[in-house]
């Protein structure tokens, strides 16, 4: 009898990757890319329901005080609203992973990006990058972030251990999957409407602690406790990074939801008709100041601009309600009441 030919050890898919403003919409457009579906990142990042918004305080983390300005489990939230389910495997399984690139499935993964050594070490659980290629004898994993347009190159175990720390509630050990395969059209005023006011609904209902409006009172209220811990100065700088630097596209990812309700509104006449967008960029602008205010904090070494940081966010908090119960009314008519994740 003639042995059966080995099966290859790795697999490399050419992945249509470009740089993007935030990483899940970023690995998720590439994805879509993949399969011949061309929308844009702010359209990929609002059908998600990605606007949000959280506040923690991690003492024994760098920093302690950790904010982010979206929404949690956009990829899953993507993938539903598109009727294609993601399905997280929930291990780490290398020849399964090849086993889904050698079927031409890119695979998407959270991570902690605190253990990806092409970033600055800090804890930041969640980050989205896609898997395109595995070599397991050279222990070579190809990966596309958003970072850069060109893959990086890391080992198994530091995939293992960067996907490895569960960090509820945005993130489970080995979440990661093959990129589901969907079907046109993947934009129709439904899926709009629906996303959009499951996104107001999360602000307003927020569905775990430490999440939505609740969090920005809270934040409002707790800016000027800043000032008393140990790790101020760093708090400070991080929290800028969230809102500017920090995959968001400027303004606490105001600015990628502004751009998405004015590609919305082709389909949806009634954003124009209310201005959501131009209000959108108004709240923006304020996000913008609140992190000059937090730039200023930890370039003069003065921690008591935090009392102006409060200020700041009280204004953002109630415009950002003012637009929320406008567009989540807008969006009844078009659809039921949204259903939250299994």
């Amino acid at each position: 009898m003639t042995a059966q030919a080995q099966q290859p050890k790795s697999c490399h898919l050419s992945l249509p990757h470009e740089v993007g403003f935030h990483c899940a919409s970023t690995a998720i457009r590439a994805c879509l890319r993949h399969d011949g579906h061309v929308i844009s990142e702010p359209m990929v990042f609002g059908l998600a329901a990605g606007l949000g918004f959280s506040y923690f305080c991690v003492n024994g983390f760098s920093p302690s005080r950790l904010l982010g300005c979206r929404a949690l489990d956009v990829e899953r939230k993507f993938y539903r609203r598109v009727a294609a389910p993601l399905d997280y495997v929930g291990r780490f399984d290398p020849e399964a992973m090849l086993a889904q690139l050698q079927a031409g499935r890119p695979l998407l993964a959270r991570t902690n990006l605190m253990h990806l050594p092409y970033y600055e070490p800090a804890f930041f659980p969640g980050h989205t990058l896609v898997i395109t290629g595995l070599d397991l004898e050279a222990n070579r994993v190809m990966v596309a972030d958003v970072i850069s347009p060109e893959e990086q190159v890391i080992t198994l175990e530091v995939l293992e251990r960067a996907m490895g720390e569960a960090s509820p509630p945005g993130m489970d050990a080995y979440d990661w999957a093959p990129a589901p395969r969907v079907q046109q059209p993947l934009v129709t005023p439904q899926r709009l409407a629906a996303a959009i006011r499951e996104a107001m609904l999360e602000l307003m209902e927020p569905a775990f602690p430490h999440t939505g409006f609740e969090a920005m009172d809270h934040l409002a209220q707790d800016f000027p406790n800043w000032a008393q811990a140990t790790d101020w100065a760093w708090c400070a700088r991080f929290a800028y990074q969230c809102i500017e630097k920090r995959g968001t596209g400027g303004a606490g990812f105001r600015t990628a939801y502004a751009d998405f309700l004015e590609e919305a509104q082709q389909m949806l006449p009634q954003l124009e008709a209310l201005g959501a967008a131009k209000r959108c960029r108004g709240i923006a602008q304020g996000w913008h100041d609140l992190a000059a205010c937090l730039k200023e904090i930890f370039v003069t070494e003065n921690p008591q601009g935090f009392q102006q940081a409060a200020s700041l966010m009280e204004d953002i908090t109630h415009d950002e309600r003012a637009l929320c119960h406008v567009l989540y009314d807008l969006a009844a008519p078009w659809v039921d009441e949204p259903q939250p994740l299994p």
